[in-house]
């Protein structure tokens, strides 16, 4: 009795049962090809697509490579591969224009904040107002209103000043 079950074939007929060819059909072509010497015994030819609507009435195993399998969420929300690039298209291209513009406001601010602050040497207009008259307040004297700050350009400047400092030594030459 062993042996009779070894020897019964079960034979399976795939056809003419609604398949559904999304992703998962890819499965069946391959199986259906490595028994492709069985084509007519098993009618392969009448295991054709009723969904999706592109597909209806197609034989499986004439499909080309179904490419709408979905590679990250699809399977589980129903998407086809084309909406799940065009999701993370989207998804890039905004995280990309958020941190455009992210460092477009971090470099705007650095800008302004160089801009407004006053650079070593500068004297604020101000602070220069105080200066003149707290040293007219110090002095005393009238004549220091029209003194100016800076000698003329015509003055010598050789000549001893109090307000000029000297020149520099004139550099050593040394001969060997």
């Amino acid at each position: 009795m062993e042996n009779s079950l070894v020897s019964i074939r079960l034979i399976v007929y795939l056809s003419d049962n609604p398949w559904d060819c999304g992703c998962l059909i890819n499965e069946l072509k391959k199986h259906i090809l490595e028994r492709y010497n069985y084509r007519w015994t098993l009618r392969y030819d009448n295991i054709r697509c009723s969904t999706p609507l592109q597909l209806k009435d197609t034989a499986v195993l004439h499909l080309n490579h179904i490419s709408d399998c979905a590679i990250l969420f699809g399977a589980r929300y129903g998407l086809s591969q084309f909406s799940e690039i065009t999701i993370l298209f989207i998804l890039l291209v905004s995280i990309a224009i958020i941190a455009s513009l992210f460092i477009f406001f971090i470099y705007y601010r650095r800008e302004h904040k160089l801009k407004s602050k006053p650079k070593y040497g500068d004297i604020l207009e101000s602070q220069s107002r105080i200066a003149l008259t707290l040293s007219q307040h110090l002095s005393g004297s009238p004549s220091s209103a029209t003194e100016p700050l800076t000698p003329p350009l015509e003055s010598p400047l050789s000549g001893i000043s109090t307000k000029i400092p000297p020149p520099p030594p004139p550099p050593i030459i040394a001969n060997f």
